[in-house]
C-alpha cells in the first residue's frame, strides 16, 4: 500500500510558474524549493505553456517525496483585461498519458495556442528574431474563450481553478458590478447571470487571496477554495500553501470537491 496511514494533512502549492513562461525557477529549482518548504504537492501552471512539466515531474520522481500536477494558466476573454483560470490535469485519462506533448496537442492547439500561433502573435508586437522571446511575448497577448477552455480541461479529466475574491485577474475583480453608493455592492449582491453560470457549471475550485473569502463560494455554489503562492520568484514557491487532507495525488485533489 502506497499510503498506509490513509489521508493525512499535507501542504499543497497549486499555482507555480517556471521559466517556461514568466517564472524565474528552472524545473530543478521548483523541485528543490518545494521540498525545502515542506510542500508535498506542487502544480506547474505556466501561462499558455507546458514545456517544463515533464522535466519537473522527472526530477521530482528521482528525488522522491514530491508529487507534481500538470497545469496551464489561461488568459480568457472575460473581464476588463482578462479573467485568469487554471486547468489542472491527471497524469493519465482513459489510457492517454497527459504528457507535455499531449497537453500541447489536445488542449493548447485546439484553443489556438500552438507554439507557432503564439510566436506569430509575438511578431505582431516585437521586431525580435529570437523565437523564444517572441513566444514569451505572444503568450501574454492571446486570450481564450473561458467556457471552451473549461470544457477542454474537463474533457481530459481535469479540474478548473479560477481566480476569485480579491485576487488579481479574478472573476470578481475583473467582472465587477458597481453599486449605486460610493462603495461597491457586496459580493453576494454583485454576481449577475454570467458569473453565476461560470461558478455553477464551469468552475471546480476557487483560488482566493484571503482564506476568509472562501465561505461565500462554498455556501452559494458548493465550491471549495484554495490559496496558492502564484510563485514567479524561486523563493515564493511554497510560501502560501493550502493544507489538504488527502493522498498526495490528483485523485486526492479531486476529493476536495466532495
Amino acid at each position: 500500500m502506497k499510503y498506509p496511514k490513509g489521508s493525512e494533512w499535507r501542504k499543497w502549492d497549486l499555482h507555480v510558474h517556471t521559466t517556461a513562461s514568466d517564472g524565474k525557477a528552472s524545473p530543478a529549482e521548483v523541485v528543490e524549493q518545494a521540498i525545502a518548504t515542506g510542500v508535498s504537492v506542487v502544480a506547474v501552471t505556466d501561462h499558455h505553456a507546458v514545456d517544463n512539466v515533464d522535466e519537473v515531474k522527472r526530477i521530482a520522481t528521482e528525488k522522491g517525496g514530491l508529487t507534481v500536477i500538470a497545469g496551464i494558466e489561461f488568459r480568457t476573454e472575460l473581464g476588463k483585461s482578462s479573467v485568469h483560470m487554471i486547468g489542472l490535469f491527471p497524469d493519465e485519462y482513459k489510457g492517454q498519458r497527459l504528457t507535455a506533448s499531449a497537453l500541447h496537442e489536445l488542449v493548447l492547439c485546439p484553443l489556438g495556442l500552438s507554439r507557432t500561433a503564439v510566436i506569430a502573435e509575438g511578431r505582431k508586437h516585437s521586431d525580435s528574431k529570437d523565437e523564444e522571446s517572441l513566444f514569451k511575448i505572444g503568450m501574454f497577448k492571446l486570450q481564450v474563450n473561458f467556457q471552451k477552455a473549461a470544457d477542454l480541461v474537463h474533457a481530459y479529466g481535469g479540474l478548473v481553478s479560477v481566480h476569485n475574491g480579491t485576487k488579481t485577474n479574478g472573476i470578481d475583480e475583473q467582472m465587477r458590478h458597481e453599486g449605486r453608493g460610493i462603495k461597491d455592492v457586496p459580493l453576494s449582491e454583485s454576481l449577475g447571470p454570467l458569473k453565476e453560470k461560470l461558478l455553477s457549471r464551469y468552475v471546480d475550485i476557487c483560488e482566493v487571496k484571503k482564506a476568509e473569502e472562501s465561505a461565500f463560494y462554498m455556501r452559494e455554489f458548493g465550491r471549495p477554495s484554495i490559496v496558492a503562492s502564484d510563485a514567479h520568484e524561486i523563493n515564493e514557491i511554497g510560501t502560501k500553501p493550502v493544507w489538504i487532507k488527502a493522498d498526495p495525488t490528483f485523485d486526492g485533489l479531486r476529493q476536495i470537491l466532495f
